[in-house]
Formats: C-alpha cells, structure tokens, sequence
C-alpha cells in the first residue's frame, strides 16, 4: 500500500563458533537502530548462546558441515525460506581465506538472493560479494573492528562498542545459590578455562596444574572452577588436586555459564570461545594465547585494563603464520609459557 512504511530486514550470517557470536554482540546495538527485523543464520552449536541477544528477531540453523551430503538437503530447504524473506541486505560476519570456503559461501549467497550482500575478503577470495572489504592474513586489527567496517555501507561509522553478554537474573540467581554450596561468596573466585576448539590452543594441563598449585599456596581460601565441553573435561580431570576445585561440565546452559563467569575475580583461559564468553560477562580476563596465534586479532574486545595477555612471540621458530594446525606434536610456543608468568598476572588482578 502506499505510504506504507518498508520494513527492512537484514540477515546476519555468522558461521562461527561460541567465541564468533559474542563477538558478534559490539555490532547488534548499532544494528537495531537501522533495521526492522534481524535474522541471525548460525550454526546448530551457536544457537543457545545466540538467543541470549534481544536485537536479534529469528533464528536460523545449518549444521556445521552443512555442504555434506547427510546435511545438504536441510541446508537447501533453510536457504529456501530465507530467499522467501527477500532480505535487503545480508552480511557475512566471517571472513573468507580459500578457494573451498568461497564456493560454498557464494553458493549460498546465490541461493538467499538479498538485495545486497556485504562481506570479506582475505587472499583474493570473497570477492563475490555485492560490497566487500580486502583484509591481510595477518590482520593488526581486532575481529571487532574488522567486522564493524561491513556497517559502513548502511551508513553506520564511528567505534564498535566493548562486546558484552546480557546476563539473565535468573541465571544469576541460580549460579548465586550455587556458589552458597561452597561458601563462596566472600572467598575469592577463580576460573579456569584449559580447552579450546583446537588442540594446538591448548596450554599444556600439567601447567594448569601447577598454577592451581600456585594459586593455593598464596590464596588459600580461593575456590577454583574448571570449565569446558564433556572431551575437554576428561583431558583436564587431574586438575581436580584439591577440594577448593570444582567440575562445571553438564551442571550448566551456556546462559548460566556466563552468569558464573559474571561472578569471577579472574578467569585464565586459551583463546577460545569462553575467553570472549568470560570477557563478555565481565570477569577480569587472563589469556593464554600460543606464539603464533593471532593475538591482535583474537583479543577480548573490552576495557584494556580488563585483561592481561600471556604469550611467547620472541621464540625462533620454523613455524608458519598464522597457525591453524588442530593438533601438534611440539607445542613449545604453549609449552615455554610458564605457570609462574601466568600466575603474575592474576596476582596483578587479584590486589
């Protein structure tokens, strides 16, 4: 009808894991001033976190693996309804860095048909895209910012916001009543996040073991919480040295978890999606990150002062990067990480 006011939808499709999605949070705000309606297309693994953010109106999944036969046919039949929003804008949050990754993210593209797609380019791939912006491999800038520059085409300029998780009174209260199990609630709060999405990422366990040892013998009335998925867990079992550490796996939703980061003095963690989840919630952040991860890229994107970074990057090494090995056999970028560093750091919070 005329005089009808337009209702502008825009699609977010943001493929990545728990860490992605926080990240995602520093762009929402900006974003609901310009659109009506904010579908989010995520990965089936993401979902429960991402519903935690009101901006976003629909969500949609595909498995992770969407391209493999078992998983193609669902994967068609959600690009179908999504063409049938007839989006006006879609913006691909991540980058794109292979051929593989092109085809299968331009095929989707064509499927969804938006007005106008907007996206990333790093190697001379991505360039498909209605608009898109060309990145280095080697980024000096944070995914925030790197992100919030697919706005400039809507007209949105300036600074991403500190990202952040809207943590539910609910949830605060549940994680409250908890944590009165073990007379927390004076006692000084430490997490400990030892997994990450790759093995590579991982800080050896026997130096997490040590830094609780640490932790013990100078605070000894603080109560240690180990966090990770149910394979991570096992890997990180022998942590449990003493009756101050706890187990969270299974006891909590991704929404609670947060809650309990919330709670948190400091939280040590890999590069990994609860060190943004961690970050997000407002705990103070020591992050371990190995000598050839992409450190300016992956920070936490908050206050300065609310993390602390320890790494290695002065090692002579023959190794390529970035690396994006999933598994190595001599981690000495992790390894010569010392315990006692790390531990400096939480000392610094802890003051």
């Amino acid at each position: 009808m005329d005089g009808e006011k337009q209702i502008m939808k825009l699609l977010l499709v943001n493929l990545g894991g728990l860490g992605d999605i926080v990240m995602m949070s520093s762009l929402l705000g900006r974003l609901k001033s310009e659109f009506d309606e904010i579908h989010l297309l995520a990965i089936k693994r993401s979902e429960e976190l991402a519903k935690n953010y009101a901006e976003i109106d629909k969500f949609h999944t595909i498995d992770e693996k969407y391209y493999i036969p078992s998983n193609f046919f669902s994967a068609l039949k959600t690009f179908h309804i999504l063409k049938k929003k007839r989006f006006d804008y879609l913006i691909n949050l991540r980058d794109i860095s292979s051929f593989g990754g092109e085809l299968k993210i331009k095929f989707m593209v064509k499927m969804i048909r938006p007005i106008k797609s907007v996206g990333r380019s790093v190697l001379g791939y991505g360039k498909f895209y209605d608009i898109f912006y060309e990145e280095e491999l080697l980024a000096d800038k944070n995914e925030v910012e790197l992100t919030f520059r697919l706005l400039e085409p809507l007209g949105i300029k300036g600074n991403p916001e500190y990202i952040r998780f809207p943590v539910k009174n609910k949830d605060r209260n549940k994680i409250f009543q908890w944590l009165k199990l073990f007379n927390a609630g004076n006692r000084i709060k430490i997490s400990l996040n030892p997994g990450a999405f790759r093995e590579s990422r991982r800080w050896p366990i026997s130096h997490w073991k040590e830094l609780i040892r640490l932790i013990n013998e100078k605070y000894s009335e603080a109560e240690i919480f180990i966090n990770g998925n149910k394979k991570e867990m096992e890997a990180a079992k022998s942590l449990k040295i003493s009756k101050n550490v706890h187990m969270t796996h299974g006891l909590f939703s991704m929404s609670e978890l947060a809650a309990l980061f919330s709670y948190m003095d400091v939280s040590v963690s890999n590069d990994s999606g609860l060190m943004h989840l961690a970050a997000a919630a407002g705990s103070k952040i020591v992050a371990v990150f190995s000598g050839w991860d992409e450190i300016p890229k992956y920070l936490p994107y908050i206050n300065p002062s609310a993390y602390r970074i320890a790494t290695n990057q002065n090692l002579n090494l023959k190794c390529k990067k970035p690396c994006y090995k999933n598994k190595c056999p001599n981690p000495i970028c992790l390894i010569n990480i010392e315990p006692e560093y790390v531990f400096g750091f939480i000392e610094e919070f802890l003051k």
